[in-house]
């Protein structure tokens, strides 16, 4: 049996605790690797892609591929997410763009990235760190560098969430390690930093989420 990945399992509860709607009746997730947030959310139709898949719920629909190369056939979505991709991505701008291109009118779209200046303590890893989660092109993003990426588009809505969770944060290479031993207790101790945490979301050392409504 696969071990779901520590960060996929952290931003499902951080989802859920900030009570992100990722429902809808066609949702696209980019990235999915097993499908595992799809796998909780409500829809008529389930649609992953990634370049690596683990096919493990069967109602979802699978996409082995590059979503950036992908042709989707003129489909829309309702919903799309993709949580901590487009710092991975070379073309953020056009990233974005087919985002927008694929969703419907009146659809969202719901995303993630660390924060520019993301801080894992202790500091002196963060190199480390950035290299662990493949920050090939850049580690992270700044606010108003994501609205830059579609400063010339009109016909959205862009909103920010902060989280900045510096609990997490803090215990984050400790969490990675118990992980690999007891999920159980990761999960707990993983529920308590988010307890901490939504008291204190604002700052720019975390993460942040950003919304795009058509």
């Amino acid at each position: 049996m696969v071990l779901i990945r520590l960060g996929t399992y952290y931003r499902y509860l951080v989802i859920n605790k900030l009570d992100l709607q990722l429902s809808g009746s066609s949702v696209l997730d980019i990235g999915c690797f097993d499908g595992f947030l799809l796998s909780h959310i409500n829809a008529t139709r389930k649609i992953g892609i990634d370049t690596d898949i683990l096919k493990k719920y069967p109602d979802i629909e699978y996409i082995k591929g590059d979503f950036m190369t992908y042709n989707f056939n003129n489909n829309k979505f309702d919903n799309i997410f993709s949580f901590d991709v487009i710092e991975h991505v070379k073309d953020d701008k056009i990233f974005i763009e087919k985002i927008i291109e694929l969703l419907s009118v009146g659809g969202n779209a719901i995303l993630s990235t660390p924060c520019e200046n993301i801080r894992i303590f202790p500091s002196i890893l963060q190199g480390w760190v950035n290299k662990k989660w493949g920050h090939i092109y850049r580690k992270g993003y700044t606010p108003q560098k994501i609205k830059n990426l579609v400063i010339d588009n009109n016909s959205i809505e862009l909103n920010f969430i902060e989280w900045n969770c510096p609990t997490f944060r803090s215990l984050y290479l400790i969490l990675s390690l118990l992980w690999k031993i007891s999920p159980f207790i990761t999960k707990k101790l993983l529920l308590s930093t988010i307890e901490r945490d939504i008291h204190k979301t604002s700052g720019n050392n975390g993460f942040f989420f950003f919304e795009i409504r058509k």
